[in-house]
């Protein structure tokens, strides 16, 4: 059997379902737009922030380049000439000429080379008084690897990618060669001077606690310290998607794995600096960049939450409102089923359920009034019946008591007569003709008394009930205790007639069926109601049983008790017997109406 859903539930899991869906749709689109609005606006920053440091990066090689041409037509650069006798470090100010000391005290060169190829030989000048290790000073082979990377004699960049651990603050290197005097000079730039670019540890540059912007050599090493690790320059290998793309010559913002193995957002592209084979990048964690997104997300879920909540409760609200009355109408509907036409549901809503109601409630008032009339007309044509029964009964007494009655009274006097003129056989017949004729005037007097007793006629209904008792103990062996008390004068004759035959059907339904052996009987009376009720100690009778005779008996029984605006009561079980009780009222007006 299918399970029964309710309206009220229908009601409710739709709105909640499409509050739901609602919700879901209008968070995914939300969510979607955030996430898409904050991976744009990233890719974006971040491509700014690369192209903005790629030309930082080569505007600084470009005044490096500036830088190396301003010093080599200084005269004081100029004079240096070999000589195998002079010191290999040259760390004397004098040395230098106010312009050259200017250019070489700043933060970004850690000296200078002059390298004499003929001779194979180097003089490192430094503006430190102290005396820089030799170990840390490049070898003239390395410094010829550097050289023979472009063998013309204009300025250039070399990248030096065969880095010993003692050779760790530098990286780049602006040389250029100078032909009057036959020697190479080379400026060393310090890796610091490009992390000041590059390298940037503040909250507030857009990148977060993750985001960095570095450089990666064609060796795939880096060329830019990291932020994750701080001695990372020449040490950690970048191999990753990006770095690849960009030496091929393609320029993008893509998401891939880092050289930490970790998702980021990645902005590439090469350096375009003439003897660099470098690329530049600018990368963000993708868990950082998400933090907003989730945020957003979870704030979604939270207020979702909170609005499946509201909708749930608007919905049962709702759900309630439009079911309730439907509710009512249905519980009325059931009553009305039942024959309660006594109902009148109240108009809340001004809606097709309210002039559902109205129509129903016009539908109940016009079923009670058609219900009264064929009530009324019912009862009417009970009354009529019985009524007509009665007068029937009436009539047929009178005649068997009058007429049949009379003839055979006259009858008997004439066989009388005859028996005592006649002798013999002829007198003795005559006598018990006589005898004969005798118990058919009892007979027919008894039937003219069950159709119409005179006594209820004339000593009421209480003196005819014992009188009727009296006649069934006498022709049986039943016992009946009876106990009248009350007045009943004030009932109208035909309430005296439907009460005597209420009890006369009682009776006579004990007498044939019950195979009793006691019956007792009460009649009491108060100020309002009388009380009858008719007991035995027979059998017992199962109502169910459609083929009880008995039932004809019952059914009048209660047509009768309605018409006195009773109520009769049956109570019986196989075994324990019979119970009748009836009630009605006394002194009513309507009553009185209705039957008299």
């Amino acid at each position: 059997m299918r399970r029964f859903i309710s309206i009220r539930e229908k009601l409710v899991l739709f709105f909640i379902l499409l509050g739901i869906v609602s919700i879901g749709i209008t968070s995914y689109l939300s969510y979607s737009n955030a996430r898409s609005a904050i991976l744009s606006r990233t890719f974006d920053q971040l491509t700014s922030l690369r192209i903005e440091k790629k030309k930082q990066i080569e505007l600084f090689f470009s005044e490096r380049k500036k830088d190396l041409f301003l010093l080599v037509q200084d005269e004081s650069i100029n004079s240096f000439s070999y000589n195998n006798e002079q010191d290999f470090f040259i760390s004397d100010s004098s040395a230098f000429s106010e312009h050259a000391l200017k250019i070489l005290n700043s933060s970004v060169y850690s000296g200078i080379y002059i390298f004499y190829p003929e001779t194979n030989s180097i003089k490192y000048l430094s503006l430190s008084n102290k005396r820089t290790d030799q170990s840390n000073i490049l070898s003239a082979n390395s410094l010829l690897s550097i050289i023979t990377k472009d063998s013309n004699n204009l300025i250039s960049i070399s990248d030096y990618n065969n880095r010993t651990k003692q050779m760790s603050s530098n990286s780049v290197f602006v040389k250029t060669y100078i032909k009057k005097n036959k020697y190479w000079v080379v400026l060393p730039v310090k890796i610091d001077a490009i992390n000041k670019i590059m390298y940037e540890n503040n909250p507030y540059n857009g990148l977060g606690k993750t985001g960095e912007a570095y450089l990666v050599g064609n060796d795939s090493l880096m060329r830019s310290t990291s932020r994750f690790n701080e001695n990372s320059v020449y040490k950690i290998k970048v191999n990753s998607l990006s770095v690849q793309n960009a030496f091929k010559g393609i320029t993008n913002t893509i998401i891939i794995y880092d050289y930490r193995k970790i998702k980021v957002i990645s902005s590439f592209d090469k350096i375009t600096s003439e003897g660099l084979n470098w690329v530049i990048l600018a990368e963000m964690d993708w868990d950082e960049v998400l933090i907003p997104v989730y945020k957003f997300r979870n704030n979604i879920l939270f207020v979702s939450i909170i609005i499946s909540g509201l909708f749930i409760l608007i919905s049962y609200i709702v759900s309630l409102g439009i079911t309730r009355a439907i509710v009512k109408l249905n519980s009325a509907v059931s009553e009305v089923g039942k024959g309660n036409f006594n109902v009148n549901i109240e108009i809340s809503t001004n809606d097709e359920i309210g002039e559902l109601t109205r129509s129903f409630n016009k539908m109940a008032s016009q079923l009670k009034l058609s219900s009264k009339q064929l009530e009324e007309e019912r009862i009417n044509r009970t009354r009529s019946m019985i009524d007509g029964q009665e007068i029937e009964r009436l009539r047929l007494s009178r005649e068997l008591h009058d007429g049949l009655g009379q003839q055979m009274i006259g009858l008997r006097l004439k066989i009388e007569n005859l028996a005592n003129r006649c002798e013999g056989n002829t007198g003795i017949i005559a006598a018990e003709v006589g005898k004969l004729m005798d118990k058919t005037i009892e007979e027919v007097r008894r039937m003219s008394n069950d159709l119409m007793p005179a006594v209820l006629q004339e000593f009421g209904v209480a003196n005819a009930i014992r009188n009727l008792c009296d006649q069934i103990t006498d022709a049986s062996t039943l016992k009946i205790n009876i106990q009248i008390s009350g007045n009943y004068d004030l009932l109208t004759p035909k309430e005296k007639t439907y009460l005597f035959r209420i009890v006369q059907e009682a009776l006579n339904n004990i007498v044939k069926h019950a195979k009793a052996s006691d019956i007792n009987m009460q009649l009491s009376q108060n100020n309002s109601n009388v009380l009858l009720e008719v007991s035995d100690n027979g059998k017992g009778c199962n109502f169910d049983n459609k083929n009880n005779d008995s039932h004809n008996g019952i059914n009048n029984m209660k047509e009768r008790a309605n018409l006195l605006n009773g109520n009769l009561n049956i109570e019986s079980f196989p075994g324990m017997g019979t119970k009748v009780v009836l009630t009605f009222p006394l002194n009513d007006e309507k009553n009185t109406s209705n039957i008299s």
